[in-house]
């Protein structure tokens, strides 16, 4: 109790390990960028759709289903690209890499299909 109540009045007392048995390495920047360029053009992709279909005919509605469709197609661009970095680029250090959870990462691509 002592020593929480000391880490508490001082933060300098709080010691972190100097070599963590598992350190998780951030993504590379550019991962981090196709990833965002990925997710701003799944909801653009998404909200062209809706609009269009709510809206029903008309220059507008037509104007959002070519804009859906081309932000489909960059999709899938960005998408190629994407595994193409990510077969040619190797983690830093294989024994820092997270394990992953095998059941989980499974399960999660047979919801895919």
């Amino acid at each position: 109790m002592k020593s929480l109540t000391r880490a508490l009045h001082d933060p300098e007392a709080i010691v972190a390990p100097t070599t963590p048995s598992r350190a998780i390495l951030p993504y590379r920047m550019p991962a981090k960028v196709l990833h965002w360029i990925t997710a701003a053009l799944v909801g653009g992709m998404f909200a062209s759709g809706v609009i269009a279909t709510q809206l029903g005919e008309g220059q507008v509605a037509d104007i959002l289903f070519a804009l859906h469709k081309l932000t489909g197609a960059l999709t899938l661009v960005v998408i190629v690209l994407r595994l193409i970095y990510r077969a040619t680029q190797y983690p830093r250090d294989l024994r820092l890499a997270p394990r992953r959870r095998s059941w989980l990462h499974g399960r999660c691509m047979r919801s895919c299909f």
